[in-house]
């Protein structure tokens, strides 16, 4: 049965409820009892795999998944019964894409929207704004411009630095993407003389960014990237450029942090919040995995437990680049949001301030072990140093 998901374990006391959610997707379910009988998942042609979360092999059973070319790209969610972060680390350590928590079955269907390629948060989506992409290849145009339009952008296309110039004084656009060799001449080269009301960001290879940077140094609202750099890549930059927020935010390296998240659509009801674990954190926002990531722009109540806190935080924040089901983004990257902060309450802002400060602190100190150490001895590694 192709087009189905496929449940291994227990699907859970409301899995009735699931499967309507399913069939009104225009798929369905089937039951795989065994979690180590892969060639009967095989055999079933998954479009996405939920396991009994709470597995003590998760981890191998995954594996065993995952080795299967049949099965390298389908989506796997682990079944939760309920959200505790023990259970949600055990989930995401052990390889699993997403959870799905019985009786959240509002997240479920907004999963089963996404991965059998409806939109489910068509009615939240809103437009980023105006965007020029000048470019001299139009193939280059045309796959970054797919990708900027599928996060929300309106796009206009030139194709030397006479048109750049052009559209720019005429459209008055929220950002400029453009070539560092655009023809005839670089338009970097008359950066100083053109409107810089609207950041750029500049393509360049490594060459070009030795020549040229030296040249616009004074120039904040531009900045370069790796010519190589693939088109989510792009966009991540982009959004991160275009955020409102202070230069030490920019600066604000990005530290891994793992922990339960929780987040609705601030024109929502937190009775309807869907669930996700935190990847990494800087001091003015986070990465969130989940394969239901809202759209760009999106202004998003979110509730976690900051770095060494007992409690937890609500903070107000806004999708500034997200990773779906099927795009590319860098293999190194999960599926999942990146949001921006843009409010919260003084005493949850210093509670979160105070613990990032105290993660960045504690990696600092890890970092210096290792280099007092390293070169004294050769089999030291910086896993010595963490508690």
């Amino acid at each position: 049965m192709a087009n189905c998901f496929v449940f291994i374990g227990e699907p859970g006391p409301d899995a009735k409820d699931k499967l309507g959610i399913l069939e009104s997707n225009g798929t369905t379910a089937r039951r795989v009892g065994d979690p180590a009988d892969v060639n009967a998942v095989v055999d079933l042609s998954p479009i996405a795999i939920v396991i009994q979360g709470d597995l003590p092999m998760l981890g191998e059973y995954v594996v065993a998944l995952r080795e299967r070319r049949e099965l390298s790209r389908v989506p796997v969610i682990a079944r939760l019964s309920r959200f505790e972060r023990s259970a949600v680390e055990h989930a995401f350590r052990g390889g699993c894409d997403d959870i799905i928590v019985d009786s959240k079955l509002n997240q479920f269907q907004a999963m089963a929207a996404v991965i059998t390629q409806h939109d489910d948060w068509q009615s939240m989506r809103a437009p980023a704004g105006l965007v020029v992409l000048a470019h001299q290849d139009r193939y280059t145009r045309m796959r970054i411009g797919q990708v900027l339009r599928k996060n929300g952008f309106d796009l206009h296309f030139a194709a030397s630095t006479d048109e750049l110039v052009e559209v720019i004084d005429t459209k008055k656009p929220r950002a400029v993407i453009t070539a560092a060799d655009l023809p005839p001449r670089s338009p970097v080269s008359y950066s100083s003389t053109m409107d810089h009301q609207a950041p750029w960001i500049v393509l360049a290879t490594t060459e070009q960014m030795a020549l040229l940077e030296t040249a616009v140094e004074d120039q904040e609202d531009i900045k370069f990237l790796d010519s190589s750099s693939d088109a989510e890549s792009l966009t991540f930059v982009l959004n991160d450029f275009l955020a409102p927020r202070q230069k030490a935010e920019r600066r604000s390296p990005r530290i891994l942090y793992g922990t339960t998240v929780a987040f609705w659509p601030k024109d929502g009801s937190a009775a309807e919040e869907f669930l996700g674990f935190t990847y990494n954190v800087n001091i003015g926002g986070l990465f969130v995995r989940t394969l239901t990531p809202p759209p760009m722009q999106s202004v998003l109540y979110l509730r976690f437990s900051p770095p060494f806190g007992l409690g937890s935080v609500v903070m107000t924040a806004q999708v500034v680049w997200r990773k779906a089901i099927g795009t590319s983004g860098g293999a190194a990257t999960p599926e999942g949001m990146g949001v921006q902060f843009v409010e919260a309450m003084p005493a949850d802002l210093a509670g979160f301030e105070g613990g990032y400060n105290a993660l960045r602190e504690n990696q600092d100190k890890r970092k210096a072990a290792y280099t007092s150490k390293a070169p004294e001895d050769p089999t030291y590694c910086s896993t010595s140093v963490i508690p």
